[in-house]
């Protein structure tokens, strides 16, 4: 937004006011941060009072929850690099995962989405662990042997979730964001 007695003002591509297409001196913005700036400038025919405030947020950070040597975990790690995504990587495996994230996930992408129920993991179970799966079951399982949980689990931040790897999705998903 802004306000000037001589006329419009923009912000430039280098991050430094303009105001009538000329450069205000001294007036550079670092791209992370919120502001609220006045300028007062003048040449030989006019003093210029600009007001500027910007609000740049922060992008939310992207996580990446999985195993470091799972398949499609690497595919999932390499799509993100392929297309110059930053992000976190949490090996859930090693680090292990917390009871309250786990329950925030199965209430956004629901706990039958969550569990692997085609990993070794799950199959080796005996079956009466795995018959009559409940989400509380299901949920004790998965931090109990964090393997059980389905590969990757991408935090979005924002309440955004995508569970799993599908290449289609993923480029969908930065599209909107």
């Amino acid at each position: 937004m802004f306000r000037s007695g001589a006329g419009p003002c923009a912000l430039t591509a280098c991050g430094c006011i303009e105001v009538k297409g000329k450069q205000c001196p001294s007036t550079r913005m670092d791209e992370m941060k919120n502001y609220a700036i006045i300028v007062y400038w003048s040449d030989e025919d006019s003093v210029w009072i600009a007001e500027a405030s910007f609000h740049r947020e922060k992008p939310m950070p992207i996580t990446i929850y999985g195993i470091k040597n799972c398949d499609t975990m690497k595919k999932a790690r390499a799509w993100l690099d392929g297309h110059k995504v930053a992000y976190a990587f949490h090996d859930y495996k090693t680090a292990g995962i917390e009871r309250a994230k786990l329950e925030g996930w199965a209430k956004k992408a629901g706990w039958d989405v969550l569990i692997n129920k085609a990993g070794t993991t799950f199959r080796k179970l005996p079956e009466v662990d795995r018959e009559g799966l409940t989400e509380k079951k299901a949920i004790a399982l998965m931090l109990d042997q964090p393997s059980m949980i389905k590969r990757p689990v991408l935090d979005l931040g924002g309440g955004k979730l995508l569970v799993g790897f599908k290449p289609e999705l993923y480029a969908e998903a930065f599209t909107r964001k």
